[in-house]
């Protein structure tokens, strides 16, 4: 019985609009539980924070240990366009990025798909 259920329990999902492809997840058990843990963990330290009125000061120093521990690990490809364009060859902006021209321009004529 024990075998049946481990089977069923980790076979591939499916979705019926994909074409039959194995829905896969890139979490396993173990790493979830980490998270749920620190994040846990993290909630407690907090209480205690707040219990010697630092909470302020915790939930803060937290925000910044979470920026910098959550930035690129790899570099960057010699081809890959910075999102600020005065880093970029010859000031290339990214796909999507409003320039001066396009918004001196909107707030002029209006958002011309607009009206």
């Amino acid at each position: 019985m024990l075998e049946n259920s481990s089977k069923a329990r980790y076979r591939p999902l499916k979705d019926d609009d994909e074409n039959d492809e194995p829905l896969t997840c890139d979490l396993d058990y173990m790493e979830i539980t980490i998270v749920v843990l620190k994040v846990v963990l993290w909630c407690l330290v907090m209480a205690l924070f707040i219990a010697f009125e630092f909470g302020a000061v915790f939930f803060i120093i937290s925000v910044f240990y979470f920026m910098f521990t959550n930035f690129r690990e790899t570099e960057k490809s010699p081809n890959e366009l910075s999102a600020y364009s005065v880093f970029n060859p010859h000031c290339e902006s990214i796909k999507g990025t409003l320039t001066a021209q396009q918004f001196e321009n909107e707030i002029k004529f209006g958002l011309g798909g607009l009206h």
